[in-house]
């Protein structure tokens, strides 16, 4: 286990030679609203600053549906709008869809968590494009504890993005993120994160920097 930590720090720490870099600030906002023991409905917004953040790149709303399978199981489909600004020209608008299967296992304080995304959203800067021209799959797995005494969790998490109809279907892009969730009330809750993204695609890698916000109601 130590070395595998060991080798993890040290590919982190190279990746960060050679490449294009930049600090950004991502603001998200959501409301969870249960409409009976299985299913759910939610409600998100995100906006996305980038260059030392002060560019907004992005601004994306999302609605969707949740319907939990089993005990550790669930499904989601949501539509997602985005506005973006990939050039500093004038912003684009696009239609895109997600489709998410989540696995949770919780132990005493201890909760992991495993999500599988299909999406037409490849987060990526770009002019509004054809719908599915830009397929991807992402895969994330988080692990969080629920502090003894306390509504803080911390977590951290990775993700890692695969182009599905791109001619090259390799790794494109891949995060690291480490953070907390403060439970305010019964309904209110903000998490504050470090994100560390790897973007493997052109001819230049980039890099970026992210502190990310969020705030989530749950009814």
């Amino acid at each position: 286990m130590k070395g595998l930590i060991t080798i993890l720090f040290a590919f982190l720490t190279l990746s960060f030679f050679g490449q294009e870099r930049d600090f950004q600030t991502w603001y998200s906002f959501g409301l969870d609203m249960k409409l009976s023991e299985k299913l759910k409905a939610d409600f998100g917004n995100e906006v996305r600053l980038r260059e030392n953040s002060s560019i907004i790149e992005r601004n994306q709303a999302d609605l969707g549906i949740r319907y939990r399978l089993k005990t550790h199981w669930s499904f989601r489909v949501a539509y997602r709008l985005v506005f973006e600004d990939p050039f500093l020209e004038s912003y684009s608008i696009a239609n895109r869809f997600l489709a998410d299967i989540t696995y949770k296992y919780e132990h005493k304080r201890l909760e992991i968590s495993s999500r599988l995304r299909l999406a037409t959203d490849p987060e990526e800067p770009q002019y509004a494009s054809e719908l599915f021209s830009q397929v991807i799959h992402r895969e994330k797995i988080t692990l969080s504890y629920n502090l003894p005494k306390t509504t803080l969790a911390p977590y951290i998490a990775g993700e890692l993005f695969f182009p599905i109809s791109a001619a090259n279907p390799y790794l494109s892009k891949y995060r690291v993120m480490a953070g907390f969730d403060y439970k305010l009330n019964k309904t209110n809750r903000i998490g504050i994160s470090l994100l560390n993204q790897w973007k493997c695609s052109g001819k230049v890698p980039s890099s970026q920097t992210v502190v990310l916000l969020e705030y989530l109601i749950k009814l």
